[in-house]
């Protein structure tokens, strides 16, 4: 059977790239493609780096037809658990021994741990697919709710924008009585460009090393607030169990 390749039409955000594969996968499956035959192009993830950075190469491939990744991408904006069963294609795809390290070392969530992700910088603008900004007011008010309503050993809080997380941390300590707040030391930026399009000289391969552990953190969450994004869906995807509160619905 031919192999297929999946290639990248655009620069995109790493779990853009990584959510369109595993759609994409599952788009060929359908179609009678075997899944060991289906491959990431060397030319993913372009804005980050080579795949193999991060992913076991046997997932990775230039030998074979080439298809576009966004071609069978079939998630709406909130997506179902049903779209987000995307488990057994994400095992094609493993990560490499030096992430799993990596994630073993960092990854320390208590069980009992609210997770809020803040998606600013580059959605600050309006789009079908991720929607417009939504205001910070209106995390804090979910935050106030479920910490009154709930009982969480501590809060983790992700974001791209230092100043935004000095703002929650702040409330978290003043309104809501918490101080077990859980922040990973990662890069982060002000403005309204996102850290992936950004010109700064940052180190890319870093950059996804961080996304991804943000991601497995809010993943290790019990419950998580935040809003339409590609992080989001991810962490739905390890943990399909995982109480999510969307802000912008």
């Amino acid at each position: 059977m031919q192999n297929i390749i999946l290639r990248e039409g655009i620069p995109r955000g790493f779990f853009s790239n990584l959510t369109t594969i595993l759609t994409c996968s599952r788009y060929h499956v359908n179609r009678g493609v075997d899944l060991d035959n289906i491959y990431m192009g060397s030319d993913m993830f372009s804005l980050y780096g080579s795949p193999d950075n991060w992913f076991e190469p046997q997932g990775i491939g230039n030998n074979g037809i080439s298809a576009d990744s966004r071609e069978g991408f079939d998630l709406e904006k909130h997506s179902t658990t049903q779209q987000l069963d995307l488990l057994h294609y994400l095992n094609r795809f493993p990560w490499n021994c030096r992430v799993q390290k990596y994630l073993q070392q960092h990854v320390n969530i208590p069980k009992n741990t609210l997770g809020l992700h803040f998606r600013g910088t580059d959605h600050n603008y309006n789009d079908a697919t991720h929607g417009s900004r939504v205001d910070l007011d209106i995390y804090l008010k979910k935050l106030a709710g479920l910490c009154e309503t709930n009982s969480f050993d501590s809060v983790f809080l992700c974001s791209d924008e230092s100043a935004v997380l000095d703002k929650i941390t702040n409330f978290l300590i003043h309104v809501c009585g918490v101080d077990d707040i859980i922040i990973n030391p990662v890069t982060r930026i002000t403005g309204s460009a996102g850290l992936h399009w950004t010109n700064l000289p940052f180190n890319k391969v870093k950059l996804a090393d961080e996304v991804i552990l943000d991601a497995h953190c809010l993943a290790a969450c019990n419950t998580v607030i935040g809003k339409t994004s590609n992080l989001i869906n991810f962490a739905r995807i390890l943990t399909p169990t995982l109480h999510l509160h969307y802000t912008d619905r």
